[in-house]
Formats: C-alpha cells, sequence, structure tokens
C-alpha cells in the first residue's frame, strides 16, 4: 500500500539545479540548506545555481555552503545554502537504515529529451527496489527495477518501509532502461556534513509534518532514531541550533 501523503510531502522539499549546461536535483535536508551531488555542481564553485522550487513556482539562487569540506573524489556529495529569504518549508526526514528488498521512492528531474529542445524537464517520480550494498569504499546502495535517467541525481531516495530517506541518488546503469542505479547511503552523508544530525532532530521535533505520515512501525524495524542507528550523541552536537541555518 502506498503512503501519497509521504510521497507527496517529498515532492515537495525537491527542487532543480539548473546550471549553464547541465541540470540535476537537489532536496532541502535544512532550512534553507539543500543536498545533492558534487557532479551536479562541480562547476559552481564560487557561482550561484540556479534554483527552481516547483512547490512554490519560484527560482532562487543558492551557493556552496561555507561548511562544505567534503573530497568529492570519494563522496560525491554537496550542500548548497539559497541567498536571501525564502519561505519557510519542509525538510526530508534522514535515515540510515535500508534493508534488501526495501521499496524505494524517489522524486526528481530526469532529462527525457527536453534539453535538446531547449526546454526543462518538470519532476517526475519513479519507484525502485534496494538490491544491497557494493563493496566500493564507502559502499554505495545498489537498487533496481526503475529507469533512473541523467538529471535524477542528487534526488532523495526514500525507503518505503521507514518512511524517510535513506540515501541520495547518484548514478544509473542505464539511461534508456530500467536497470535502476547507485545512491549515496544517509550514513555517508552525516559523516561528511555531521552538524545536519542535531539540526535533523531538532527541525523535526517542532515541525510533525513529516513525522505525521510515517507509515506504522513494524517489528522488523530497529530504532527509527537517527541518533541511535549511527552512535552519535547528540550532547556532542549541543551548541548546533536550527537557528543556525535560517536566512536573515
Amino acid at each position: 500500500m502506498t503512503n501519497q501523503p509521504l510521497f507527496e510531502l517529498l515532492q515537495q522539499c525537491v527542487v532543480r539545479l539548473q546550471l549553464p549546461d547541465k541540470l540535476g536535483t537537489g532536496f532541502f535536508v535544512a532550512p534553507g540548506l539543500i543536498l545533492t551531488c558534487a557532479h551536479v555542481v562541480s562547476q559552481s564553485a564560487g557561482q550561484s545555481v540556479n534554483v527552481y522550487w516547483e512547490h512554490q513556482k519560484e527560482t532562487y539562487t543558492a551557493v556552496l555552503d561555507k561548511q562544505q569540506s567534503v573530497d568529492v573524489e570519494k563522496i560525491d556529495l554537496a550542500l548548497l545554502k539559497l541567498n536571501g529569504i525564502v519561505p519557510s518549508h519542509s525538510c526530508v526526514y534522514l535515515d540510515t537504515l535500508a534493508e534488501t528488498g526495501n521499496k524505494l521512492y524517489s522524486y526528481g528531474y530526469a532529462d527525457r529529451g527536453e534539453l535538446r529542445e531547449g526546454k526543462v524537464p518538470n519532476g517526475e517520480p519513479v519507484s525502485f527496489e534496494l538490491e544491497g550494498r557494493t563493496g566500493d569504499d564507502p559502499p554505495l546502495l545498489k537498487f533496481k527495477q526503475g529507469q533512473a535517467r541523467p538529471g535524477l541525481s542528487g534526488s532523495p531516495l526514500l525507503n518505503q518501509q521507514t518512511g524517510k530517506v535513506c540515501g541520495v541518488v547518484k548514478t544509473t546503469f542505464n539511461r534508456d532502461l530500467d536497470l535502476g542505479g547507485l545512491a549515496i547511503s544517509t550514513k555517508d552523508v552525516l559523516s561528511v556534513f555531521p552538524h545536519l544530525l542535531a539540526v535533523q532532530e531538532q527541525f523535526h521535533k517542532n515541525n510533525t509534518d513529516w513525522s505525521t505520515r510515517l507509515p506504522k512501525p513494524s517489528p522488523e524495524v530497529p530504532s527509527s532514531k537517527l541518533a541511535d542507528q549511527i552512535g552519535i550523541v547528540l550532547q556532542d552536537n549541543s551548541s548546533v541550533s536550527i537557528k543556525d541555518f535560517r536566512m536573515n
């Protein structure tokens, strides 16, 4: 049984990222902060990225966040910070739980040929199934049974069992066939950006839009508390406040 209200909320958190010669997807993980793949914004160092927020039908600009300190050769991740003042918005709920066989859902701006015609694609959903983890260092999530076209890079990968985002879509196996692809796990997202842990906990404590749409807990699912899953004590991040990430 699908969770349409949660899918719709996920879509509200997703944005289209556009550079002069490429596009990709990103999503809100904290107020004003957008997570995506580094290769999507690799040409944006010191420059602004155009951000189209479909939910608000508005276009903004963003720059690489000052807390960016990623070895992009090893982990293909980037954090963008919106310029100026933006309306309040929801943020995805990050989670590290992902088991073989889990049904996955994503939403992004896959290119179906629009770019050749001088147009930009609209957002669209896609579903996958998790096959497991690769032997890479760090391991990547391997998913199947869905078409991951170019432009979907940087999209959130929602685990339908937990109702939370377990990864970031990184690459496809074939742009024309339903062969799935690879994603960066949320565990590695938090290893690169550990300050997001406290911000996530506080945001979803104050804003219950996501929590009220979660599926009923299953006996097979261990702790849903993010800090418990990755073994981080929140007191260590007590100096980090959600206010630090709001726009002035």
